[in-house]
């Protein structure tokens, strides 16, 4: 009697059944975000092997390939941060074999190979760059850049080659690199000629690349060629901006040439663009360099005028001019006329005029210049220091100068190879011999002492005792070695 029913619901079910075998069942979006984040979190923790079994695990089961993408591109990115660019290349195979692999992943592998500047892995990749990539200036100019650095200059012309044999449009990036090593390198025709080659392509160098090239020239004390990279970025319709202004008036500051400097200042104006604070700071430097500190001060009024608050970096050069030509008490003044405006002064400030009542004598103002800048809640530095511990030293009180050594000690401010040196010789001076060589004993092995202290302390305490020796142990420290911060053993006096 239900026989017939029966076979109606069978007959019923079975093609619903069917049909839902037939069509896969991803994972939900949810889902398939979870995972994707532990993937990023376990790169990030650098457990990339963690992370590509879970991928793996992605592609047995029912997961989007998009999903699956994504996560590998993650760990892609992952292994080129790390630089370990073999596994990275292993991943890429992986995806070729699930049939994943496109531009973006192979594009982001190159990417970091690149920044990394592995000049050996980017050659190695790059047909399966161009094999899977659009047509994109983007691999081409990443290339092109690392290709530069190496001075690998026959290959760049045929990457700029290739890139016009399959019509891919070079841009401001595709030269930027180049022109910016003509540059460096001095070869200024050159620079000249990309320029002009870039103006016939319609490609517009930019303000960025032309203040680039100025900001290079000044920095290789070419300043009149670096007039004429402006002049021509006008020329070719680039409206300069405040930093073309100021990074050339810089220029013409480093040689003193004024007339030049206020003409850029009023073609400045003219083109309503204020001068700002980098601009003013660096004329009136140079007119402190030429020893005019009247124009200096009238730069100072100027800049109140458009606006412009004046800082320390604008008052120091002023402060270092006058104390260096013994007009301590107008130094003073600036100082007082500053803190009256509001105006922080800074270490470089109290050092500068510690300096100069040392250099003339005056100790006891030194001192209360350091103990004014401490009131301050400035920290002291080596160089506020130095010129204290040296005057005593001259004068032959040494214990006065440790005493200042074992102030500077106590806020963790090294004292230097000269300071040092000059205690040492102090010692010489005073004929006590055995207590100078003890300390130079002690101190040598964590003490850079330059060429300079070398030949001074054998010229002095190496008449009586063996230094040569203890020399010999350690180079003379090099200015990059010099620069460097490397933790040593503090020795204490």
């Amino acid at each position: 009697m239900f026989t017939r029913p029966l076979l109606r619901v069978s007959a019923v079910i079975r093609p619903v059944v069917l049909l839902r075998s037939s069509v896969p069942c991803f994972a939900s979006l949810q889902q398939q975000e979870v995972i994707q984040d532990r993937v990023q979190l376990l790169c990030k923790q650098n457990k990339a092997a963690e992370a590509k079994k879970l991928i793996v695990g992605m592609s047995n089961s029912s997961y989007e390939p998009q999903a699956i993408f994504n996560a590998y591109l993650k760990l892609i990115h992952h292994y080129g941060n790390t630089k370990r660019f073999n596994e990275a290349l292993e991943v890429l195979d992986e995806m070729k074999k699930q049939n994943l692999l496109n531009g973006s992943a192979v594009t982001s592998l190159f990417r970091d190979v690149c920044q990394a500047e592995d000049l050996t892995t980017a050659t190695k990749i790059w047909p399966l760059v161009k094999a899977n990539m659009r047509p994109s200036a983007y691999p081409y100019n990443l290339f092109i850049t690392l290709l530069v650095q190496n001075q690998k200059f026959d290959q760049v012309r045929e990457l700029l080659e290739d890139m016009d044999a399959h019509d891919i449009e070079r841009n401001t990036a595709t030269y930027s690199p180049i022109i910016e090593y003509h540059t460096k390198a001095d070869e200024i025709p050159q620079v000249f000629r990309l320029l002009e080659e870039m103006n016939n392509r319609n490609i517009a160098a930019g303000v960025v690349l032309y203040t680039t090239i100025v900001g290079a020239m000044v920095k290789h004390n070419k300043i009149e060629q670096a007039w004429k990279i402006f002049e021509l970025m006008k020329t070719n319709g680039v409206k300069p901006n405040v930093f073309s202004y100021t990074t050339l008036i810089g220029g013409y500051c480093k040689i003193g040439k004024h007339d030049r400097i206020h003409e850029l200042i009023e073609e400045m104006k003219q083109q309503k663009i204020s001068p700002d604070a980098a601009a003013f700071n660096a004329i009136i430097y140079s007119y402190c360099k030429a020893n005019d500190p009247v124009q200096a001060m009238k730069l100072i009024d100027s800049m109140r005028k458009e606006g412009i608050q004046p800082d320390a970096v604008s008052y120091n050069p002023i402060i270092q001019l006058l104390s260096s030509a013994n007009k301590m008490e107008e130094a003073m003044d600036i100082v007082h006329h500053m803190k009256g405006q509001g105006i922080e002064t800074d270490a470089l400030t109290y050092s500068t005029l510690i300096t100069s009542f040392c250099k003339f004598n005056r100790l006891a103002d030194a001192i209360n210049t350091l103990e004014m800048m401490k009131a301050e809640g400035i920290q002291p530095n080596s160089y506020s220091y130095t010129p204290i511990v040296g005057l005593y030293c001259q004068k032959g009180n040494v214990i006065a100068a440790l005493t200042f050594v074992k102030e500077m000690q106590a806020q963790e401010i090294e004292p230097t190879g000269f300071m040092w040196t000059q205690i040492i010789v102090a010692l010489c001076n005073a004929r006590k011999i055995e207590e100078s060589y003890n300390l130079f004993k002690k101190i040598f092995p964590t003490c850079d002492f330059n060429a300079t202290s070398r030949s001074i302390i054998g010229s002095t305490l190496g008449r009586a005792k063996d230094v040569k020796s203890y020399f010999k142990q350690i180079p003379v420290p090099t200015e990059m070695t010099s620069n460097k911060k490397i933790k040593k053993k503090r020795v204490i006096y």
